[in-house]
């Protein structure tokens, strides 16, 4: 586990491989939607495995992200059910999609 983007994207880097990436929106200094952006640039499978767990979309621009985006997200606050719930949509989806 890690607590920043720019340590997810380092271990990325490195050739780790996530099943699920589980990110909030705010972060300090680099946003969720930021890392989500960058993961597409730099690494596509990676960023259709991202799973947004957020206190809410505080932005006009954060709420259109969420918007457009096809990832999961919930909001907080979240429970353990919530959480697995998510991780097995991510799981599924990217089985169907062959990641």
């Amino acid at each position: 586990m890690v607590t920043k983007a720019e340590e997810a994207l380092a271990l990325l880097a490195a050739g780790k491989h996530f099943d699920v990436i589980l990110s909030d929106l705010m972060m300090p200094e680099m946003s969720g939607m930021a890392l989500y952006q960058e993961l597409t640039r730099r690494y596509p499978d990676a960023a259709r495995r991202v799973a947004f767990v957020t206190g809410g979309a505080f932005s006009p621009e954060m709420s259109a992200f969420l918007d457009r985006i096809p990832n999961e997200h919930v909001t907080k606050p979240i429970d353990v059910q919530s959480v697995r719930s998510l991780v097995r949509r991510v799981l599924d989806d990217s089985r169907i999609a062959g990641d």
